[in-house]
This record gives structure tokens, sequence and C-alpha cells, in this order.
């Protein structure tokens, strides 16, 4: 790609979008969870192709009907949001709404007119799968105190569940899930599925027959449409080692490598050429690079990196680096290590 601007900056690929879509369809079952990324390229974007949204903050709501979201299109699942946030978004028309508890639900009901709402009452996977600890989601038993309330005041409800951690390990998930609730809720109207990987997805074979059902998607629409496009600050050798600081490092972007312990796709641009820095050894001509972001803290630490001593000598001042793939959870994250606290987005050209 061509550089574009002055750096650091995040370069958004539109044609990503449709392609991550495709994985689940159709678009009116997905609700893109903003949390993972408010960029405005991606509101408006999903907005044109239909899809919904799920908040978790009043915030999110703001930046909605700034892109001129419809309400009807919105769906609040954080369940930790307290009753004075909850009320807001009521009358500022939302109407879908997800409970993991009857107190918060309660009090909900008694401003809220429940018959012109759609609950979704968070399960808690622990129902399933008791070895997996998950503060999210209610147990059963509240479950159906739940539906009675709701159910009393002429309401309709749904049945969902985030899948999370090492449940994601479990490809069968879904229609385990699916097969629980169809016997326990004969009234449901439909289904919430959050943290759905692709690979879970695909082998559904269970479904509820005139049950639509929902997904709650974030980092697999989104990581993809974005590389950070950053400088660098410094390479040296000391000490007989090699060390390259970059712009942005976890402080100043890269949040999200602190709790996946994922490994960025990193790439050195010089004299109109990409190499990309390697995680592992291949062979023994291969050199080691310590590679840190630049906030001047020890930690900020983003990995040891392998590549060839041409490839070193190729760096000058025109040189800069590029990090594929970090639209998810990391465009929203800087610290006060960093100077910008939201970097400019270009499309790429």
């Amino acid at each position: 790609m061509t550089k574009k601007g002055k750096q650091p900056y995040f370069c958004f690929i539109e044609k990503n979008i449709a392609q991550n879509l495709k994985l689940y369809k159709p678009n009116e079952n997905i609700y893109y969870c903003t949390k993972t990324n408010c960029n405005p390229f991606v509101i408006d974007s999903l907005n044109k192709l239909n899809c919904n949204f799920c908040i978790n903050t009043i915030e999110h709501f703001k930046i909605l009907k700034k892109h001129k979201v419809d309400v009807n299109k919105i769906c609040v699942i954080n369940v930790l949001l307290d009753d004075k946030k909850l009320m807001y978004l009521y009358k500022n028309g939302v109407r879908f709404f997800t409970f993991d508890n009857y107190a918060s639900l309660y009090n909900f009901s008694k401003y809220a007119d429940i018959s012109i709402c759609k609950i979704c009452l968070r399960f808690s996977t622990m129902n399933l799968y008791p070895n997996y600890p998950t503060h999210m989601g209610a147990s059963t038993n509240e479950i159906n105190k739940m539906i009675d309330l709701i159910q009393s005041k002429n309401g309709i409800y749904g049945i969902g569940i985030y899948i999370s951690g090492k449940l994601k390990n479990n490809l069968n998930i879904c229609n385990e899930f699916m097969s629980i609730i169809e016997k326990k809720y004969k009234d449901l109207s439909f289904v919430n599925i959050g943290g759905i990987t692709p690979k879970i997805y695909q082998n559904i074979t269970k479904t509820i027959k005139n049950i639509k059902t929902n997904l709650e998607i974030g980092t697999m629409i989104v990581e993809s449409l974005f590389n950070l496009i950053t400088n660098i600050v410094r390479f040296e050798t000391k000490f007989d080692k090699n060390f390259l600081v970059i712009k942005n490092g976890l402080y100043t972007g890269l949040f999200d490598k602190l709790y996946t312990n994922r490994k960025y796709a990193i790439y050195l641009n010089s004299n109109n050429h990409e190499y990309k820095l390697l995680h592992n050894k291949n062979n023994k001509n291969q050199i080691e690079v310590l590679v840190y972001g630049g906030s001047s803290d020890s930690s900020d630490f983003i990995g040891t990196m392998y590549t060839n001593q041409q490839v070193l000598d190729s760096i000058n001042s025109n040189s800069y680096i590029t990090i594929k793939n970090v639209g998810a959870y990391f465009e929203q994250v800087f610290t006060n290590y960093c100077d910008e606290k939201k970097l400019r987005s270009y499309y790429e050209i």
C-alpha cells in the first residue's frame, strides 16, 4: 500500500467488511458489538449493509445516533448498566435490552412498557458447563422467574448466551445450547449468541423452527479492517542486541495483546519493499530483533522478531512499520503515554 499522511495513522480497508460478513449471514441477523471499535468508517459501512448494533454504554448510543442508525437496530447487551442509564436509553427509544438478573429487570419494569420491548435473558453457560466459571448470565431458576415477570406484562423474550474463554474450543456448543433451550422454553421468540467464532458458526446443525437467531459479533468483523502505519523512533545495536523502537506499542494502541497474548503481523516497509518480521526463527542466518513501543516503559515490549541482515541494512529515515489486522479493541484504547488520544484514519488507496 501507499503511505498516506502524517504518521502514525490507521488505514481502513473497507472491502474486507463484505468478505467478513459472508462468514455469518444474513446481515439482518448480525448485531455488531460497538465496544470492539466505534470508528465512523465501521459504523457507516455496517449501517449501509443493514447490520444491527449492540451497545455497552450511553456513549456508544450517542455515536450511533450521530451516524443516523435507526434506534430499532440497537440492542443493549451490557447487563451491568445501572438503572439510570437503562432509563435514559429507554426514554430515547431503545426497545431491545439484555438482562441477567431479576432485580434489574424488575426495576426496569417499573417505568418501561415491557409489552413493546424485546427482552433477551442472558443464560449462564455454567448451566451447561459448571466447571467453566463466568459472571455473565443467570441460573435457570432466575431465568424462569424473569420469564414469569415478562409474560405478566405481555412481553416477549429470547434467550442468549455468551461463549467465552475455553468454551470457544467446543465447536458443538451452539447445538447443545439450542437443544437445551428448545426443551425448556417453548414460547421464546428469538435466540442471541455472543462470542461466536466462524468455526462454531459453521458447525451449527441445530436450529429452532420459526425462531430467529441473532449473532452478537465484534472481533471477527473488524479485526482485518484496519492496519496501523507507524514510524520508527529508533533502530540501534547495543550490548550485542538489535533494538527496534516504534511509535505505537502496548500502551499506545496495542492493548489487545495484553489479554489475548496474540502475535501481530508486523512488516518493515523500506525502499518500496515490504518485509515481514517473523515471530519464529526459521534458519540460522536470521537475526534477532527486540521490538518495543515508544512509551519509555520497559514493559512496553511487543516481541522478539527475526529477519535477515539485508532487511536491517535497508532501514533509513523513510522506513516505517505496518501492523496488520488491528481493527479490534486497540484503536479505542490509548493511555497517558500516547501523545494523540485518537489517531487519524484513512481509506486504503
